[in-house]
């Protein structure tokens, strides 16, 4: 039977984000307005169809944007993931597949060129993350790879110390942060 330890939700709510998005829907609306109500002649009908379609367009990436996000669940059976809506599945990341778990503090834009889904270099791997500057970091075996951003380091310790106690993993000698997968 699956247990559910620890699951987080995050979406893309930096204010300064959203300042920008909708003021720049606010804009091109302003723009059709003036051009339509106050200026009738400068621009042609076409001109006001394209303004029009693209303030359209503009509302609806925002609306969006809105919805994308990043859903973590840490589970007895492994680790699953998806950057909604773009991800219609959980991915799933199988604690066999694994070499080591870390929490650790990272710099988002210094090593993976943002926020978002970042499909990264082979020495960092992927990335997939909202905001924020903590992370979740699975080395598989292989060498592979991936970090999770959360917003809820601590959860995320109390859920793999309850996978430690129930033996899925185990603590490494190294730090207490960090986590190395029972064979």
């Amino acid at each position: 039977m699956e247990k559910l330890y620890f699951q987080e939700i995050q979406q893309f709510r930096q204010s300064w984000l959203w300042v920008i998005l909708i003021g720049l829907d606010l804009l091109m609306v302003a723009l059709i307005l003036w051009f339509s109500v106050f200026e009738p002649g400068e621009l042609d009908v076409a001109a006001i169809t394209i303004l029009g379609i693209t303030s359209l367009l503009m509302i609806a990436m925002s609306i969006a944007f809105f919805h994308v996000g990043l859903v973590t669940e840490i589970r007895n059976d492994g680790i699953f993931y998806r950057f909604k809506p773009f991800q219609r599945k959980f991915k799933t990341i199988r604690m066999d597949e694994l070499q080591s778990v870390d929490v650790k503090k990272y710099n988002p834009v210094m090593e993976y060129g943002g926020w978002g889904i970042r499909i990264g270099r082979k020495k960092r791997g992927s990335a997939y993350n909202v905001s924020g500057n903590i992370g979740i970091l699975f080395i598989y075996t292989s060498g592979k790879k991936i970090l999770l951003g959360t917003h809820k380091p601590e959860s995320v310790r109390k859920a793999l110390q309850r996978l430690t106690d129930e033996g899925t993993l185990s603590v490494s000698e190294n730090t207490s942060k960090e986590y190395k997968i029972v064979q």
